[in-house]
């Protein structure tokens, strides 16, 4: 994970696809980590990180603090995408925390899908309302202009441009930290690219 860079092409659930944000970038922060094994996989992830799991016959996604021995996740075996129990749970921690976005909303970790979504501005309310199952769709949706910015962006300003960006949005932090300011971040982005795509369709039509 501390050698992915902006653009990087990494393995989803869709194929391959470049990184287009970092919701946490951080080398040397110091943090606890969920460590999630199989017979032959094992992923390490913060206890608010989402990931796909069948349990009780149900496929749904839980956050990792959440996954228990007998859950089955989803693995990359002989090309195949195929369900594997969990053998072992427990706690670590660990220096660096990363957390890079993928179009698709999924990575690919040492053969483990999960998703790229953590804890961001909704998550206290889905506690509530107990939807938390829902919460990694629902933050795909809400990031749909965070996405067209990022390509516009990559396609006007390039690299440096993009980096900009990237430390604006320090999604995961602040969603954590500050869910106010992560709410009004998400309305000003929508804001923004509904703005650049009614000024772009005026460009196009005259």
């Amino acid at each position: 994970m501390d050698k992915l860079q902006l653009g990087d092409l990494v393995m989803t659930s869709a194929g391959f696809e470049a990184i287009f944000l970092f919701g946490e970038r951080d080398s040397s922060r110091l943090a606890p980590f969920i460590v999630i094994e199989t017979g032959a996989h094992k992923i390490e992830m913060s206890a608010d990180h989402f990931i796909h799991v069948q349990s009780l016959g149900l496929e749904q996604f839980k956050r990792a603090g959440q996954v228990s021995t007998g859950d089955f996740i989803w693995v990359k075996s002989e090309g195949q995408l195929k369900p594997s129990a969990v053998t072992a749970v427990s706690s670590v921690v660990q220096v660096g925390l990363y957390n890079p976005y993928t179009p698709s909303g999924s990575i690919f970790v040492n053969g483990v899908l999960a998703s790229v979504h953590s804890r961001w501005f909704l998550d206290d309310a889905c506690d509530l309302l107990g939807c938390v199952a829902h919460l990694p769709t629902l933050y795909q949706a809400a990031m749909l202009p965070i996405r067209f910015i990022c390509f516009l962006v990559t396609l006007i300003g390039g690299p440096g441009a993009v980096e900009a960006v990237d430390n604006l949005f320090s999604l995961t932090y602040i969603g954590h930290t500050y869910p106010q300011v992560a709410a009004a971040s998400y309305a000003a982005s929508t804001s923004a690219a509904i703005l650049l795509t009614a000024v772009a369709f005026r460009k196009l039509a005259n």
